[in-house]
């Protein structure tokens, strides 16, 4: 599907680093594969270094480089800027706060924050 969403992760500093995601954003798919195959800090680095993907992959080698933003990584002053800057495209926002995965399935509007994802 073309659900689009954006991964992102908290750095120390309180800035948020994240990249776009085409293809089937939705929690069942991107959600479900963040859980079971990005858990270490490991795994996390090495699909940061990736970037700009069309869908996520179990391996960040098997996700397809994004055609019109291949391997970007765009940087945010914190996580309200982060879901702030999401254009109406983007269907879902992931963030990666250190210990856990969370989503944000309204990232529109004055309301949007973060949820641990399930």
């Amino acid at each position: 599907m073309g659900t689009r969403c954006y991964i992102g992760r908290l750095k120390a500093d309180g800035s948020v680093e994240a990249f776009y995601v085409q293809l089937n954003g939705m929690p069942s798919e991107t959600g479900k594969t963040l859980k079971r195959s990005y858990r270490t800090a490991a795994q996390i680095d090495a699909l940061f270094r990736r970037g700009s993907i069309d869908w996520l992959a179990d391996t960040p080698e098997e996700s397809p480089l994004n055609r019109w933003t291949p391997g970007e990584v765009d940087g945010f002053t914190d996580p309200k800027h982060y879901l702030d800057s999401m254009g109406v495209m983007i269907a879902l926002v992931y963030l990666h706060d250190g210990h856990k995965w969370q989503v944000s399935n309204n990232p529109h509007g004055k309301n949007a924050a973060f949820k641990d994802l399930r």
